[in-house]
């Protein structure tokens, strides 16, 4: 029986995966180059898992993410009727504008999707069913936007959780990328009202969203608000539009950060710490510290309105801010900073004394555990824009100005005013006693 030899090859492993890995690095250069980056996904649970509520649409679903949720179907029902109104506005044809929208969603599909990360059920969708959903989710949005925005509208009162569809507008996980809205805003309201701009359009929003800083009370958003927007980018969103309303050159003045001792609202009171709104222009979430040669420093800081969405707000742009920190993390800094003087009901309820956070009924109870407990999950980069401030404070605190105030005079004047109470209380009614004596 005849043997049979094989000849063994010596196979050069090394090479070969140097080779894999050369080709995974070149695949990666040509997405990264072609492809968009994922901007839209479902928020990581070190946050979500904190309070999963404000991260959920409550009454209409924007893009696929929540998409199919029954909870969310009535309003879906109704898109059509923005739809028809949206269109109803314009002159050309109702056939020959979503024949121009849809061309450019179906244009641009392959991008869209890559928009989005991890959403299994976006796979699930062909390109035509992708067309379909974004379309009318772009139409309902601009739809929407203009009825708030113009006071000619008369809002119908039936619109089911109107309340509620600003803050489903501004949700992390609830978004489309803004080049398509930028699309379909220029074939539809573009069309019929020039007056108008994209910008405009979604800072509108923060008259109901608007917790932070100068937007507290506003009014009106116009686009000379020193936004910086680049509309023809597609990482950006209305949640990052919003976002970048509140960036101010202050947030990159930066200095190196530092573990230091925090003192509360009602400790650095007793010292002599006074806190001011800071409205200035232009310093959306700037904290400024004047400190005179010989006295008592002032803060200025910006305003805090709580309310019941107070947390889907915050939660939202700072899960926005971690997930992407290449956007700056102002909002995160400045909240960090915000907890570090409040550790009690008694430091927030000092500083709405000094109308530094505005409340309505219910954010009478804010609940503070629940954004200590997001400041504990966060990082802050490596620069802290308020650390200089925290260190005049600190310094003013640990100073024999700051000692005898809060030792000889914290409690004095409200030890002073109560006994001069009393007194009053005392005289009034010996004088009462009196005038019956002398009757």
């Amino acid at each position: 029986m005849a043997m049979i030899f094989f000849e063994h090859k010596e196979v050069d492993t090394v090479g070969e995966t140097v080779q894999d890995l050369l080709d995974c690095v070149k695949r990666v250069q040509n997405y990264e180059t072609t492809i968009p980056q994922p901007s839209i996904y479902m928020t990581p649970g070190v946050y979500r898992d904190l309070s999963p509520g404000v991260f959920d649409p409550q009454v209409v679903s924007i893009g696929p993410l929540h998409r199919g949720d029954p909870n969310l179907q009535i309003m879906e029902d109704q898109k059509p009727t923005y739809l028809h109104d949206l269109l109803q506005r314009i002159e050309s044809s109702r056939k020959h504008t979503l024949n121009t929208c849809v061309t450019k969603v179906k244009d641009s599909v392959n991008t869209i999707r890559a928009c989005y990360v991890g959403c299994a059920k976006l796979k699930d969708y062909n390109d035509a069913e992708v067309v379909k959903m974004i379309v009318m989710d772009a139409c309902f949005i601009l739809e929407f936007l203009y009825r708030i925005t113009n006071p000619a509208i008369i809002l119908p009162r039936d619109t089911l959780g109107s309340g509620y569809i600003p803050y489903d507008l501004m949700l992390f996980e609830n978004q489309i990328p803004l080049f398509v809205l930028r699309d379909i805003f220029e074939c539809t309201i573009l069309k019929f009202d020039q007056t108008y701009s994209l910008t405009k359009l979604i800072l509108s929003l923060l008259f109901y969203v608007g917790h932070l800083g100068s937007a507290v009370a506003r009014t009106t958003f116009n686009n000379d608000d020193d936004v910086i927007v680049d509309t023809h980018t597609n990482s950006d969103h209305i949640l990052g539009i919003l976002h970048k309303y509140y960036y101010n050159t202050f947030a990159t003045s930066s200095y190196p950060a530092e573990v230091m001792p925090s003192y509360s609202a009602v400790e650095l009171a007793k010292a002599g710490v006074s806190f001011k709104p800071n409205h200035a222009n232009g310093e959306k979430l700037a904290m400024r510290l004047f400190k005179p040669s010989w006295g008592k420093p002032v803060l200025y800081m910006p305003v805090l309105f709580l309310n019941e969405s107070t947390n889907t707000v915050l939660y939202n742009l700072i899960a926005y801010e971690q997930c992407f920190p290449e956007v700056g993390d102002y909002v995160t800094q400045y909240i960090v900073a915000f907890m570090m003087l409040v550790n009690t009901q008694e430091d927030l309820h000092k500083l709405k004394e000094d109308n530094i956070v505005v409340y309505d009924v219910s954010g009478r109870y804010y609940d503070i555990d629940l954004i200590h407990t997001l400041c504990n999950r966060v990082t802050v980069g490596d620069n802290f824009s308020y650390n200089h401030q925290w260190q005049q404070i600190n310094k003013y605190y640990d100073s024999r100005l700051g000692y005898i105030t809060r030792t000889y005079f914290g409690e004095a004047w409200s030890y002073i005013a109560s006994s001069f109470a009393l007194i009053i209380f005392l005289l009034t009614l010996f004088q009462t006693y009196c005038s019956f004596r002398t009757l």
